[in-house]
């Protein structure tokens, strides 16, 4: 799906301690969004975000989207690497998979039988 218009990589630090990572065409008005806890992000209304750490040029759509996917992707340390200097990782493969992560797994559902037990 294609959308206008040039996108943003931010990465904020939230009260909790947490990072969030997103993209946006507008980063000031998204940001002013989380602070506000309204059109925000769920996770960002129970842990108010403090501060941006990290803004980036991410262009088009789709390539924003990858390299969102593969910031959200790194653990702690690597975010601390990421955030201090971003140009050190480099940006995913256009054409090759870019997002790893494995499909939830399904839950079973009870078949509506009472289980009874006898102490």
């Amino acid at each position: 799906m294609s959308r206008p218009g040039f996108w943003w990589i931010y990465v904020l630090e939230r009260a909790d301690g947490s990072w969030y990572t997103g993209i946006s065409t507008d980063p000031r008005r998204r940001l002013a969004q989380h602070m506000s806890g309204k059109g925000g992000a769920r996770a960002n209304k129970i842990s108010r975000p403090l501060r941006l750490l990290s803004l980036e040029p991410g262009g088009d759509y789709a390539k924003a989207l990858r390299r969102e996917a593969q910031i959200k992707g790194l653990a702690k340390p690597a975010k601390r690497l990421y955030v201090a200097d971003p140009t050190k990782l480099d940006w995913p493969d256009e054409k090759g998979p870019w997002l790893k992560r494995k499909p939830k797994a399904k839950k079973k559902k009870a078949k509506g039988r009472i289980r009874t037990y006898n102490a």
